[in-house]
């Protein structure tokens, strides 16, 4: 009986009811959490340029980008609900009843319950320590049946579970925050061809660049690339082209600066060579082509322009001379042997000319005398052409005469051979010279020469 006893344990033992499980979460909405940060290399420039004179002038801006991160959170509460199987639940507390009510029942009553046990059975005989010892059995299985119900019940109890506080997932926004001006800072600017100029900013955020000592090719023309450099940036410098042609101007008007020095030397270097052709061309054509003279050493002085010295300008003064001697000595020429009256007219017209341009008095003295020569020369010419028409008016007569006699003919006849006019190379007659004088030497000097006699000889 005590094994059959301890199986009923075993079994109750083994028999816990099942338990099933049910959660419920309830979560209240809590403030979210904001965590602001810079983000790490956002640093961003901005530049404002101005020229100012012979300087660029820049004024830096800088800011950064800061990212808001916005986290929802919640605290969540779980409610668990146990419960166990019904069915085992009611059979281990029926179990538990009728096991603690039978052990209680056969202890109080094993004397009574033997008795009546032997009355029935007349073979053997039971006592009532037997009665009690299953009387404990029953008891035994009783408890074991209430053990097994507590411990459902216990599986069985509801509960809450704190979860703590639940985060969602984080949203990230961007902005640009931290607007400053940068200071105290070392920045280069990048000139065309490599050249550059550094600085250090100021606690406003400005630097002055001055150009002063930057060559041609390294001032900004209007296609050239501007650029700053402030650590590991590289900004783009925006000039106008106006801004551009001030810089210029202002560089080229200060004497001391660079790009006005080696434009000056180029002027130099335009001026020597122009002053060193022109010396050339005068060494070589001042007595062939003094025009040649006069128009290099122009060209000189309009390359010069304000390079133009006095030294330079009394070579004008000797050149202006030498053309004064060259046209007085052709005068003079003209005027020496014999001088035929259509040539008179020119010769006058170039003293005329020459008398307003050669104003020194040594080319006065020389027009004065030469036009006095002229005088006589005009005269002669006039005593000649005098004679001449006497003489054609005596041979007229004479012609006259002759056709009245007889044996000529009543047609006219031509004028003498010796009264004839001389024909000169240019097809014209010579007005002053005839065929029948002793010399032709200056007859026809302005028209290529004498040619022939106007009429066959006798």
């Amino acid at each position: 009986m005590r094994l059959s006893a301890l199986g009923w344990v075993a079994v109750l033992v083994g028999g816990c009811a099942s338990i099933r499980i049910s959660e419920s979460v309830t979560e209240t909405p809590l403030r979210p959490s904001v965590r602001n940060e810079v983000v790490e290399g956002s640093v961003e420039y901005a530049v404002t340029a101005t020229v100012r004179k012979d300087q660029i002038s820049l004024s830096i801006d800088q800011s950064e980008t800061c990212a808001a991160i916005t986290t929802p959170r919640s605290h969540r509460m779980t409610s668990v609900t146990r419960v166990g199987d019904p069915t085992v639940v009611r059979m281990t507390w029926l179990l538990a009843t009728v096991g603690l009510g039978l052990g209680a029942y056969g202890y109080a009553n094993a004397n009574s319950l033997a008795v009546q046990a032997n009355a029935r059975s007349m073979g053997s005989a039971s006592t009532s320590e037997e009665y009690r010892a299953y009387a404990m059995g029953a008891t035994l299985v009783g408890i074991g049946a209430v053990t097994l119900g507590a411990i459902d019940a216990l599986r069985a109890t509801d509960y809450q579970r704190d979860d703590g506080v639940i985060k969602r997932e984080s949203h990230r926004e961007e902005i640009s925050c931290r607007h400053r001006k940068t200071r105290r800072k070392d920045v280069v600017l990048m000139l065309p061809e490599r050249h550059k100029v550094s600085a250090r900013l100021n606690e406003e955020g400005g630097a002055d660049f001055t150009l002063m000592a930057i060559p041609e090719e390294g001032i900004p023309s209007d296609e050239a690339e501007l650029s700053l450099v402030i650590g590991d940036a590289r900004l783009t410098i925006d000039l106008s082209s106006e801004q551009r042609g001030q810089l210029q101007s202002a560089l080229l008007a200060n004497p001391r600066s660079r790009l006005a020095m080696d434009a000056l030397a180029k002027r130099q270097a335009g001026c020597a060579q122009g002053v060193a052709t022109a010396q050339k061309v005068t060494r070589d054509e001042v007595d062939a082509n003094l025009d040649a003279v006069r128009t290099a050493w122009g060209a000189a002085k309009a390359t010069c322009a304000d390079l133009w010295t006095s030294e330079l300008a009394d070579v004008e003064r000797r050149v202006g001379e030498s053309r004064c001697n060259q046209r007085l000595a052709r005068a003079a020429t003209a005027l020496q042997g014999e001088v035929l009256a259509d040539a008179v007219d020119a010769i006058t017209a170039d003293l005329a000319a020459v008398r307003a341009v050669c104003t020194s008095m040594s080319h006065v003295a020389q027009v004065r005398q030469l036009e006095l020569s002229l005088a006589a020369v005009t005269k002669r010419i006039a005593r000649e052409e005098a004679e001449l028409a006497r003489r054609e008016a005596r041979e007229e007569a004479q012609a006259l005469k002759a056709a009245q006699r007889p044996q000529r003919k009543r047609t006219s006849t031509p004028r003498s051979w010796g009264s004839a006019r001389l024909r000169c190379n240019d097809g014209t007659l010579s007005p002053t010279c005839t065929c029948g004088r002793s010399s032709y030497r200056g007859c026809c000097s302005w028209h290529g020469g004498v040619d022939t006699c106007s009429v066959s000889s006798p």
